[in-house]
């Protein structure tokens, strides 16, 4: 009907869908003031508590005031400290709320006694009751509250109202968006885009005219030979999925990375969910510095915020143009008359505003367009120059086979394997054998988004970043819109939330122990909604977000793209870790930095994880050491115990965990990938074709006390950080960057510059 029509497609209707949700959140995300009381300290705690503390103190004064007025008029001494220390002891103790004496109240014909607290009543009585008892105490009133959110919501309509018109005006505002002058095209190709080629071999020289490499190994190279470009390996820093934990700890790991001189020398950042929180930030609030970064994180760990709670939605919709930022993408999704709006849109434009929002009181305006345009990377930090390395979000397309298409994909195998990664059938929807999911049944397609492009490597599909949103029918897109917003494109890349629950299942099986009740009975639940393939329907009521699939209506090796619509999920649902998107036919990185913030470092899933990465793109890679997980973390220490390891203890434990290096070799065949053993000796000649070092997040000997992994706020899905807790994750990780990290990164860069320059002068002769 046209009147729910223009009901759901007005900025009022899609405001109250994101306070319903915030509020809904808030239920189940809202801490006890309590605990937030106990926690914070007297540097870090908010206007809001100081305000309690405040008027607490007044209040507790005008009580002790009145008792004595009392007592005076009834006859009685007034009752005094008698000793110093007994004035200081109650000035302590008023200073936390606590009095040891009884005090009196006045109230009706008497004296009322009231024992232990001073002060008993709540403050919404004392709020009420403070015009009589306490005047000099300015407290509003309940008129003056409710003229004061009618206000507050006058002035939010007033701001839905323009976000209408500035939707409007944005679609054909020309000068802000030239891409509205322009038709996108998909370009079909295996190989990366022209102007990425270029930025590769800009950011080779950078790092080889000015000395960037020469001087990060310094202490290695033998000769003062000057370096040439064409033998500056290229690196790729990747970042995994984990919440909170990955976003602040990858900011400390680039922090470190880039303390040691190693930033410089970065072609690639890439992340798989939180971490792309993390280049956000850094690409667009944070000027490339990740110590800039994790100051913000702080700053947003002070308000004590869920990010998508109340509190959070109107912290930025009291920004100036807040509403705009968070409404506007919505409403011009819900216009296009394509894709509708989903909770995962709300989601993302919640997480993203609140995490991009500027907390310094200097920056004017605390959001802006061009922090929500992607493509703006490119020229705001002079990629094309190679002056920053090229940010990458991953997410995957999940694709459900079905036992025909696999049957058909049985008899074709032969062709698979010559075509390789040519072929769209094997190498466009690769398979994760991860915690018993078997293979041919739900298949993962990875997709990447640069400035530049957003597609997959494995589809051999591309489009314009600043295109990506559009209708799209056989190759050409069919409609014009300015460019979708960051937080839509990052609320895909980390939509953990909208994952199918054999995902769910499977994760939380990979960090338990084999053979306990617990993992018997949730692998049978597992086996359950497989066997009734509740996958296929994702048994999860929070679907993914949906966008025009650039791809319908494309014909390719007799297949066809019939869906006009695509869902592109967290990247954690295949692997954790964004290699996949450093080692396909467009990219092919010489060095691989992965660091990995998962919750189940400490286990072997982590080496499945790179297993399966190793056979979806045909390597062989070869451990430089033990590859056996580490002992299990002992049990936490009880209160009456003193059951801290020690550093030495630390660092025993983890010994050659924290950076373990890989030497791989490309293979023709899925029998001869994966990860070999480290006393085995594979059939491999020649130089490595990639070198990667995986870097778990591990306690650290400097915080002997502090395991990542079993902290109870540093889990997967704790978004309510305080600012301690910040700075506890990022010493850590600091520590093992510049301690591991960065002598094992030092290794392979050596090692690799040395194969490409033996390459170069063989090719010359």
């Amino acid at each position: 009907m046209p009147v729910a029509r223009f009901v759901r497609h007005s900025p009022s209707y899609l405001y109250l869908k994101l306070y319903s949700l915030s509020l809904l959140v808030t239920l189940f995300a809202s801490a006890p003031v309590s605990a937030r009381l106990a926690a914070a300290s007297a540097a870090t705690r908010s206007d809001h508590v100081r305000w309690i503390e405040r008027v607490r103190a007044v209040a507790e004064e005008g009580v002790r005031k009145r008792s004595a007025e009392l007592r005076r008029l009834a006859g009685l001494s007034p009752v005094a400290p008698t000793t110093a220390a007994e004035t200081d002891e109650s000035k302590g103790k008023a200073e936390t709320g606590l009095s040891p004496r009884s005090v009196g109240v006045g109230g009706g014909r008497g004296v009322r006694r009231q024992q232990g607290h001073p002060f008993p009543f709540a403050l919404k009585t004392l709020a009420t009751d403070a015009d009589t008892r306490f005047p000099q105490v300015a407290l509003t009133s309940v008129g003056s509250r409710v003229a004061r959110v009618l206000r507050r919501w006058g002035r939010r309509v007033k701001d839905m109202s323009e976000v209408r018109g500035s939707v409007r005006r944005d679609a054909e505002d020309i000068q802000r968006f030239p891409e509205l002058a322009l038709q996108a095209h998909v370009r079909r190709s295996a190989q990366a885009h022209e102007l990425e080629t270029r930025f590769v071999e800009a950011r080779k020289r950078h790092a080889a005219d000015h000395g960037h490499l020469a001087a990060f190994l310094a202490e290695s190279l033998s000769t003062n030979t000057p370096i040439e470009a064409a033998d500056v390996p290229t690196v790729a820093v990747g970042g995994s999925g984990g919440g909170y934990r990955a976003t602040f700890g990858f900011a400390a790991a680039l922090a470190g990375l880039k303390r040691a001189g190693a930033w410089d020398l970065v072609t690639w950042l890439g992340g798989v969910s939180g971490s792309c929180w993390t280049i956000a930030g850094l690409y667009t609030i944070a000027g490339l510095s990740p110590a800039r970064l994790l100051a913000h994180y702080r700053a947003v760990a002070r308000e004590g915020h869920h990010p998508m709670s109340r509190q959070a939605l109107d912290t930025v919709a009291r920004s100036r143009r807040g509403v705009y930022f968070l409404l506007a993408p919505l409403l011009a999704k819900a216009n296009s008359g394509v894709v509708g709006v989903g909770i995962m849109d709300l989601y993302a434009t919640m997480t993203t505003c609140y995490q991009l929002l500027s907390r310094s009181p200097h920056a004017r305006p605390r959001l802006a367009r061009s922090t929500f345009q992607f493509s703006r990377v490119w020229q705001r930090h002079s990629l094309a120059a190679g002056h920053a390395p090229l940010p990458v979000f991953s997410a995957v397309r999940v694709m459900h086979a079905s036992p025909s298409s696999s049957d058909s994909r049985k008899t074709n195998d032969a062709k698979h394997m010559a075509t390789d990664e040519q072929d769209k059938e094997t190498a466009g929807m690769p398979t994760a054998d991860i915690a018993g999911l078997t293979r041919g049944r739900l298949n993962y397609q990875w997709w990447e988004a640069t400035p530049l492009e957003v597609g997959s490597s494995d589809a051999r599909a591309w489009i314009p970043t600043w295109a990506y949103g559009r209708s799209f029918v056989s190759g050409k897109s069919v409609s014009t819109a300015p460019e979708i917003s960051l937080a839509l494109l990052l609320g895909q890349a980390t939509s953990a939330p909208a994952g199918p629950l054999t995902g769910y299942i499977s994760a939380l099986l990979a960090t338990l122990p084999r053979g306990t009740i617990m993992s018997t009975l949730l692998a049978r639940l597992n086996d359950f909604v497989m066997h009734r393939r509740w996958e296929k329907r994702w048994g999860n009521p929070i679907r993914g977000a949906d966008e025009p699939n650039p791809l319908y209506g494309i014909g390719d090796d007799g297949t066809w793209e019939p869906k006009g619509r695509i869902k592109l999920m967290d990247g954690g649902l295949s692997n954790n870790l964004p290699n996949h998107i450093f080692t396909t036919a467009a990219r092919q990185a010489d060095v691989i930095v992965s660091f990995d913030q998962s919750s189940d470092v400490q286990t072997g899933a982590s080496l499945l994880r790179l297993a399966d990465f190793a056979r979806e793109r045909r390597l062989l890679l070869v451990p430089d050491g033990d590859t056996s997980p580490p002992p299990p973390s002992p049990p936490p220490p009880t209160r009456d115990s003193d059951a801290t390891p020690t550093a030495d203890e630390i660092r025993q434990r983890f010994k050659g965990k924290y950076a373990l290096i890989f030497r791989g070799w490309k293979v023709k065949d899925d029998q001869s990938a994966g990860v070999a053993s480290p006393t085995a000796k594979p059939a491999v000649t020649g130089d490595p074709d990639v070198y990667l070092v995986y870097c778990p997040l591990l306690p650290h000997p400097c915080q002997p006390d502090f395991d990542p992994v079993t902290a109870p706020f540093s889990t997967s899905y704790n978004l309510v950080w305080t600012s301690e807790q910040v700075d506890t994750i990022a010493k850590t990780a600091q520590a093992n960057v510049q301690d591991y990290v960065v002598p094992a990164l030092k290794q392979v860069l050596l090692e690799a510059y040395q194969a490409n320059r033996r390459r170069r002068l063989r090719q010359q002769v």
